[in-house]
């Protein structure tokens, strides 16, 4: 039976060197190469082994993916484990903390929660997502205030 591997893509430009395939990934692993030339979109599925000569294994970022979670002990301490150290903290701030009640029966975070554990985390930087659609305008300014008071970072 033929071993089949998921294609993996790597995005290439003249201005960012191509950073996503791990070492130890196997040689005949199909990867999706993808790349601009003379105005064009080019695109070809190669082996990792034709582009191992070209690829340079580097330290990357660690970015961290949080929503759809409850505010409780278990939850607080596997999502700060998770987002430890993480140089970008994506994570949800579905509702103000003056609705942490109604937050709690959605199985949702508050922008503070959110704050706080992306502090626990000592996450780089926030960006919170997943707003509840009753907060427009002016209120998702202030669920990014609630965030940015209780984390004490940067927060995008």
């Amino acid at each position: 039976m033929k071993q089949v591997w998921p294609v993996r893509r790597i995005y290439c430009c003249a201005s960012r060197p191509c950073r996503c395939v791990a070492p130890c990934e196997p040689e005949q692993w199909p990867v999706r190469v993808a790349w601009r030339e003379d105005g064009a979109e080019r695109e070809r599925l190669l082996p990792l082994v034709e582009l191992k000569s070209a690829l340079r294994i580097v330290p990357g970022q660690k970015i961290a993916y949080v929503t759809d979670v409850a505010w409780h002990e278990d939850n607080v301490t596997r999502i700060v484990e998770l987002a430890r150290n993480a140089d970008l903290l994506y994570i949800e701030a579905a509702f103000l903390e003056r609705d942490a009640e109604h937050g709690r029966r959605k199985f949702h975070l508050t922008a503070r929660q959110a704050g706080e554990i992306a502090r626990a985390a000592h996450a780089g930087c926030v960006i919170p997502l997943h707003f509840s659609p009753r907060y427009a305008g002016e209120d998702k300014a202030m669920l990014r205030a609630e965030v940015a008071a209780a984390f004490g970072g940067r927060v995008l």
